[in-house]
């Protein structure tokens, strides 16, 4: 009987294509049956409108903020990350859970990496894995995603993996597989059965 103890990875994406792969190298090479995939979204949002004005006099309303609003929108979000970046997790049946936060648009990139290293620290992650982007006209990047990732690398007292590009082999194959089934424990685990 072995005795691993569990480890909890953290993969930090954004709302682009470039997250998926950083999520599929995690799944496919890091994670070891038992251990934890936590996928943590910083989703930037604009503020809720506090007052709506018109030109004629007495005609201004104040529109008080819906706390259930910002609930649905996070689990909303919550929901696009399932769907995005989850699939290879449970593919492969590994434990993953979303952290989502939202931000207001102006969110430096101190804040939005802060947000990524509080995940880290609450669910003790033993890794944080993020994508890099070269060619990108997200917000991430247009807020300077190299300015979040040199805040992370700041911030963190954890290690960091950048995934610059990662193509996992035997996309189809893996359904079949077991836990933490990178690429070549697939094809073992196919070539046996």
């Amino acid at each position: 009987m072995s005795n691993q103890t569990q480890r909890n990875i953290v993969v930090a994406v954004d709302a682009s294509d470039a997250g998926v792969p950083a999520v599929q190298y995690a799944v496919s090479e890091l994670v070891r049956p038992g251990d934890v995939l936590h996928v943590c979204h910083v989703a930037t949002v604009l503020p809720p409108a506090t007052s709506i004005s018109h030109l004629a006099p007495q005609t201004t309303y104040d529109v008080p903020a819906a706390d259930s609003d910002q609930q649905q929108l996070a689990e909303k979000v919550q929901a696009f990350i399932k769907a995005k970046f989850l699939r290879d997790a449970e593919v492969c049946e590994v434990p993953c859970f979303p952290h989502v936060y939202l931000e207001t648009v102006g969110a430096s990139a101190d804040d939005i990496a802060a947000l990524v290293v509080k995940t880290c620290e609450e669910v003790a992650a033993d890794m944080l894995v993020v994508a890099h982007q070269e060619k990108d006209h997200t917000l991430w990047a247009k807020l300077n995603q190299s300015s979040v990732l040199k805040s992370i690398m700041a911030q963190s007292r954890r290690p960091l993996m950048v995934v610059k590009h990662y193509s996992p082999g035997l996309t189809d194959d893996l359904a079949a597989a077991p836990a933490g089934c990178g690429a070549e424990s697939a094809a073992d685990w196919l070539a046996g059965r």
